[in-house]
């Protein structure tokens, strides 16, 4: 025999609704952006992503555009789907930025449109964007 559900005391479902209040205003953009361990800049930088694997080198070259950057990945835009979980080396435009080579794992990648893909990457090695923050930044955004 089902027993009928109880309703909660009126304080306890009011405590909670504070409760998913306070939670829904610390998902604003700034509070999620001070949780990011680095800071994203915003760049369209031309990016040139072979497979890590020395062996797998000669495989095509993807042509892809980066949304943004920062010392710990990139977000970039690709015509073809790149797959998550496997490891990447990066090649920036240098003209635009200063960032050698980079080895990166695919953590994100969904379809935007017909040939267009957002790809997150995660680098395994930090970058250093400084030099180009104060040299390039005006440049990035063309």
């Amino acid at each position: 025999m089902r027993r009928p559900i109880q309703p909660k005391p009126k304080s306890a479902e009011a405590d909670i609704d504070v409760a998913l209040l306070k939670d829904l205003e610390r998902q604003s953009l700034e509070e999620i952006q001070k949780l990011r361990a680095h800071e994203r800049m915003d760049a369209r930088v031309d990016i040139a992503v072979r497979p890590g694997n020395a062996s797998d080198h000669a495989v095509a070259t993807i042509k892809a555009t980066t949304n943004d950057i920062s010392a710990g990945g990139c977000a970039m835009v690709s015509p073809v789907p790149v797959c998550v979980g496997d490891i990447y080396r990066l090649e920036f435009d240098r003209a635009k930025v200063d960032v050698p080579i980079v080895f990166a794992r695919c953590v994100r990648c969904r379809l935007l449109r017909e040939s267009a893909f957002e790809v997150a990457m995660a680098f395994f090695t930090p970058i250093s964007l400084s030099e180009t923050k104060k040299d390039a930044q005006q440049s990035l955004l063309d």
